[in-house]
């Protein structure tokens, strides 16, 4: 065959011209994905970093209380195991549960403040954790829970996508062990929430999810049915 003759002929050179342009195009998708990722949201309530307001306090968060002009209450405060916390002069005051805004309100009650001289932060979210695995995901860690996040949001603050992550192969998984249910996993369309505006995928994390980058469904799974169910398609549950 003259391999030449498709070169002087011009299908060669327009054969490469098609590979390098669907290369390309391949390549458009997790740039513009990343892109967006890493850029600002459009919406900050509903992804930002910052603890979302839903979130409760408990056993062993560390909170920093601001009450206006009692410098002598104010303070760092860790919450104990009971879920209270001990205020010299005030005693113990239990938090466990409650917002932040709510525990300003019941701290000013007890000392016998408007609730808005009272200001509660958390300092260190320690006492629930979203887990992100996966060979796309950097290093695999436990990271604090701070409250009602979107998984956009999660990957933003944790800078959750490798550089050579699969970007359309994330997922969440629910255990819910606590519930008593099997594990739930959620597959997450980075590109119809970032580029298209679509929300559907974009779940929102609970204490104890994980959230896998670059990790195939069939593979997740694999962790958790027993030997060798998994390769068994229909032991593996729909979307």
């Amino acid at each position: 065959m003259d391999l030449t003759g498709e070169f002087r002929g011009g299908l060669r050179p327009r054969r490469i011209t098609a590979l390098a342009l669907a290369f390309c195009l391949g390549c458009v998708g997790p740039t513009r994905i990343r892109t967006a990722l890493q850029s600002p949201p459009l919406r900050p309530s509903a992804s930002a970093a910052e603890p979302s307001p839903s979130y409760t306090l408990s056993s062993p968060d560390v909170i920093d209380v601001l009450f206006a002009n009692r410098p002598s209450l104010s303070g760092r405060y860790s919450i104990d195991a009971d879920g209270a916390v001990g205020i010299a002069g005030l005693g113990r005051i239990s938090v466990d549960g409650l917002t932040p805004g709510d525990a300003e309100m019941r701290l000013a009650a007890a000392a016998g403040m408007a609730a808005k001289r009272v200001h509660v932060t958390v300092a260190e979210h320690n006492s629930r954790v979203v887990f992100l695995f996966g060979p796309g995901a950097g290093q695999e860690r436990a990271v604090p829970y701070r409250g009602a996040e979107p998984v956009t949001g999660f990957l933003r603050r944790t800078s959750g996508l490798a550089s050579q992550a699969k970007v359309d192969e994330v997922s969440v998984v629910r255990p819910n062990v606590a519930a008593g249910r099997r594990p739930e996993v959620f597959d997450v369309d980075l590109e119809a929430i970032l580029i298209r505006g679509e929300d559907r995928t974009n779940v929102v994390l609970e204490p104890g999810d994980q959230v896998y980058v670059g990790a195939t469904r069939r593979s997740i799974w694999a962790r958790y049915l027993p030997g060798g169910d998994w390769a068994d398609k229909s032991a593996i549950p729909p979307h």
